[in-house]
């Protein structure tokens, strides 16, 4: 007996949940993958392999990553090491902010975004804001309540 095999052309639902690997009478299963290992699906219905990254400098220390999204056309990296910011636009170094962090509280540190604004915390400093005053001109405050709970 021979096997059929059926082209698929559009892959737009991405990869399927598996819940939904039998669901033939949904339209997703027909633009769905199973598995997408390393690729980005094209609203078009193709798919391309996923971007690599990109070397832009050597901090030449331990250091942690933090991306920082402030709109859809602009997107800073933020490279916390030993007592500074390193703030990275379009693959240059725009600034450099001053901190407390040491290098084995990089790991530690919670962060929230929204906006140009972003909340630091750690347990063993006060809460910081670290704020974006223009493309290349950032800052960084302790953070202070009106009403503090106690």
């Amino acid at each position: 007996m021979s096997k059929v095999f059926k082209v698929q052309s559009a892959f737009n639902s991405g990869v399927l949940d598996a819940r939904l690997l039998a669901r033939i009478d949904t339209k997703q299963y027909f633009n769905g993958m199973q598995q997408g290992d390393n690729v980005l699906c094209l609203p078009q219905g193709g798919i391309k392999r996923r971007p690599g990254m990109e070397f832009i400098a050597d901090s030449g220390e331990q250091s942690r990553v933090v991306p920082f999204i402030f709109s859809n056309t602009q997107a800073y990296l933020l490279v916390f090491r030993n007592n500074a910011i390193d703030v990275y636009y379009q693959d240059a170094l725009v600034d450099t902010v001053t901190t407390t962090y040491t290098t084995a509280q990089l790991m530690d540190i919670q962060f929230t975004q929204s906006g140009d604004t972003m909340i630091l915390v750690h347990e063993d400093h006060a809460p910081a804001l670290l704020q974006r005053l223009s493309a290349s001109s950032w800052s960084i405050s302790n953070l202070s309540f009106d009403y503090i709970p106690q």
